[in-house]
């Protein structure tokens, strides 16, 4: 054990002399040292600053299609996830050749669906936003109402003319305690809360107007604009119950063939959860390049500035050697100096990105500097220091006692 606490002490001594160095070198030689410094903080921000936008982008939309309900199913004529044929062509035609879900299918499925806990219907018009809903329309409507009420059970079942409206429509159209659809008068009962980036919903609701479908029907024919059938099933139901369920049901409506394909889709939002996934991966890797030059050039500039400080302190190295010091000791005051500059670069390039963050962590995308990427930073910084030192620190370490000593370059 003691012979441990002297070689942890001698090894402290041997890094401390070492920084000591680093920071002498940075006070004889400033423009170049900052130079090379520079690099290695540009590479760090810029590699941390991507990793922190992304990751807060991603979980900014995860947290908004968790919020609109990981389990839900859309019942619509279009997939989301595109098809396509043997020849790997898109024949999107058959999607608009396709039967709208309709509301008599709505309530087919909420009648006969065994698996399914609760079920909505919109329709969103191609004119001016309407947006027309029957039963738990909330579930595809996430907004909460920032001031006034919803509708009650009686709005919706009797299609009363009262409407919500979106933030955006309430900023346009101030004071009003009504909007005019086709003529016909809907007193404004509340006002949506204004969408975030994280809010997902089936329509812009900040500058939608909400009705009841009831309501709804009078204004905009059943194939008019975009109809989905929202679905949250029964908790412990399985997806691919749930699908064969509904797919069953919906077959049997429309007195499909057996041989027949499916003339709806059933779409979920894992597909465009994943496709983000890789468009931030994507995104990642190309931060990450950007930065890795900077790193490079940074860690070249290090290695230049060692190689130098070798040559400088050869005499130096040549006395150490000869009192007694080893290879490894003489390495690692090489190294250690090269990680401390390196260091400081990151260090640098961290608080860049700490400040960016600050007056952006209430923003819509709320960026947080995590932990995970303040190590990523320091630990990519370490290793770059550690590359850049190797060579001019094995350089050091090889040099012959004697010839470093009568060598007439460094001052001991």
């Amino acid at each position: 054990m003691k012979g441990f606490w002297i070689w942890a002490g001698a090894l402290a001594r041997s890094v401390g002399e070492s920084f000591a160095l680093a920071l002498s070198q940075f006070r004889s030689d400033r423009f170049r040292t900052g130079l090379s410094l520079s690099g290695i903080a540009i590479g760090i921000f810029s590699t941390v600053a991507a990793l922190t936008l992304v990751d807060s982008v991603h979980q900014t939309m995860n947290d908004g299609f968790a919020d609109f309900g990981g389990d839900l199913v859309l019942v619509e004529q279009i997939p989301l996830e595109p098809d396509f044929d043997e020849e790997g062509g898109l024949r999107w035609w058959d999607y608009l050749g396709r039967p709208p879900v309709t509301r008599e299918e709505y309530r087919f499925l909420a009648e006969n669906g065994t698996h399914i806990d609760l079920i909505g219907y919109t329709q969103c018009s191609n004119r001016d936003l309407i947006l027309g809903v029957w039963g738990n329309w909330q579930l595809a409507v996430h907004n909460p109402i920032a001031q006034g009420r919803t509708f009650s059970a009686a709005e919706l079942s009797s299609g009363r003319a009262v409407a919500l409206v979106g933030a955006g429509y309430a900023d346009t159209h101030p004071g009003e305690k009504s909007v005019s659809i086709d003529g016909r008068r809907f007193d404004i009962i509340g006002t949506f809360a204004r969408s975030g980036i994280n809010a997902v919903s089936l329509a812009d609701i900040d500058e939608s107007v909400v009705i009841p479908g009831e309501a709804a029907r009078t204004l905009f024919g059943a194939s008019e604009g975009r109809s989905t059938i929202t679905i949250q099933p029964k908790p412990g139901v399985s997806e691919e119950a749930l699908d064969a369920e509904i797919r069953t049901l919906l077959r049997e409506y429309r007195h499909l063939d057996p041989t027949a394909p499916d003339n709806f889709a059933l779409n979920r939002f894992s597909f465009i959860i994943r496709e983000m996934g890789d468009l931030f991966s994507l995104i990642d890797t190309i931060g990450w390049i950007i930065g890795l030059f900077s790193l490079l050039i940074g860690g070249f500039g290090i290695a230049n500035i060692l190689f130098v400080a070798v040559k400088e302190r050869t005499r130096e190295i040549g006395i150490q050697k000869a009192l007694g010091a080893t290879q490894g000791t003489i390495s690692l005051q090489f190294l250690t100096e090269a990680a401390t500059l390196s260091l400081a670069g990151g260090g640098a390039g961290l608080a860049a990105v700490w400040l960016l963050t600050l007056p952006l962590r209430r923003s819509l995308v709320p960026l947080t500097l995590s932990a995970g990427h303040l190590c990523t930073g320091i630990l990519t910084a370490l290793i770059i220091g550690i590359a850049a030192g190797m060579a001019p620190a094995i350089s050091a370490a090889k040099m012959h006692p004697a010839r470093a000593v009568a060598s007439p370059e460094g001052v001991s």
